[in-house]
């Protein structure tokens, strides 16, 4: 009896956490509406074409609870498309099904990077884990090793925390200036050089790392393909390119041209020009694009155990594809859904979701 009352109480608990998630990301949704509408200073989303998101969302998804996202999605388009996935549904429906959270977290591990994508992520400096200093090739080090390996590097490095926020957890310092005290206790760090981009990409924004967001997924046919790629880039003085920090992003064709436009992080559009520097988005011509993306679906069959995978991709001096770092706990989507989806097809659907 006992253990049947709880069972009962784990399950009521976890519909619960389940109901105020599902909440709270509605809200989110209505609230980003509300931004978006001030932005443009009109709305485009009418009683008809709600009504019409709703039905949509009762015989897709089974409950018209689902309106919020896609309604969004719709101010942000300025027209409503059928197919598309609400991001209430994808994270809480779809995405634990493709990202099992026992092994998604894998990809906040920052300093295993290198070990697991061996040649294509960024090869650090040092490592700490558990309190203990390695060097590149994970051998042991002290203290006076460690130091001697930030005097000789005399360049600006950057320091990561595994696990650390998205666009958080990270510090840009000289190495010479690098204290124990900047290691905190029960942490562990991955210690990189602070990396050089094409000039090309250099143009668009200097003080940020301007990144490729590669998504690849492996699909119901067991084949790994590039579902979007954006480029990001920093604005106003940001020394990265993180969205959720104020970023902007660039959409690419099939055949890698950027579009003339660029947008924020309400998906709004920037305009034709950089805010910052004024560079024209239309002349961007980033070397190795395919290159980099098939090197994304070459490392996504080094970690087969989740479906989706967003990598950060920066393009170095040389044209070479390079590894910033990848997620697989909670890809970003609405975003790109809104303005290049639908990314799912309902067989997709019907196959992830039973799987």
């Amino acid at each position: 009896m006992i253990q049947k009352i709880g069972h009962i109480i784990r399950f009521s608990y976890k519909e619960f956490e389940l109901w105020r998630n599902l909440t709270n990301s509605r809200n989110e949704a209505i609230a980003l509406h509300a931004q978006v509408v001030k932005r443009k200073k009109k709305k485009f989303l009418s009683r008809k074409i709600l009504n019409q998101i709703k039905s949509y969302s009762l015989n897709y998804f089974g409950k018209s609870d689902y309106w919020p996202w896609l309604a969004l999605y719709a101010e942000v388009r300025e027209k409503f498309i059928e197919g598309w996935v609400p991001e209430d549904y994808y994270v809480y429906n779809l995405l634990p099904d493709l990202n099992p959270v026992s092994i998604s977290g894998v990809s906040t591990i920052k300093s295993f990077d290198h070990r697991l994508f061996k040649g294509f992520s960024v090869e650090p400096l040092a490592v700490i884990n558990s309190g203990v200093y390695y060097n590149h090739l994970q051998q042991e080090i002290d203290d006076a090793e460690l130091n001697k390996i930030f005097e000789n590097y005399n360049n600006e490095v950057v320091i990561k925390r595994d696990r650390g926020p998205s666009g958080g957890g990270i510090t840009f310092k000289h190495s010479t200036k690098v204290k124990k005290s900047d290691f905190k206790k029960g942490y562990d760090y991955v210690i990189q050089p602070s990396v050089k981009q094409h000039k090309n990409i250099n143009e668009v924004y200097q003080k940020s790392v301007n990144t490729l967001r590669i998504v690849t997924i492996i699909d119901r046919n067991q084949s790994t393909k590039e579902l979007y790629t954006v480029m990001r880039f920093g604005m106003s003085g940001a020394r990265n390119d993180n969205m959720i920090t104020g970023g902007g992003f660039i959409l690419f064709n099939e055949e890698g041209r950027a579009y003339p436009n660029a947008y924020d992080n309400l998906a709004l559009s920037l305009g034709k020009k950089h805010p910052d520097t004024d560079y024209e988005f239309k002349n961007l011509w980033i070397p190795s694009f395919k290159e980099a993306i098939d090197c994304c679906k070459i490392a996504h069959k080094l970690f087969p155990y989740v479906r989706l995978i967003a990598w950060d991709v920066y393009i170095d001096e040389s044209g070479t594809p390079k590894l910033i770092e990848w997620n697989a706990k909670k890809p970003g989507m609405w975003w790109w859904e809104a303005l290049v989806g639908p990314l799912w097809s309902k067989t997709d659907l019907n196959f992830f979701h039973s799987t």
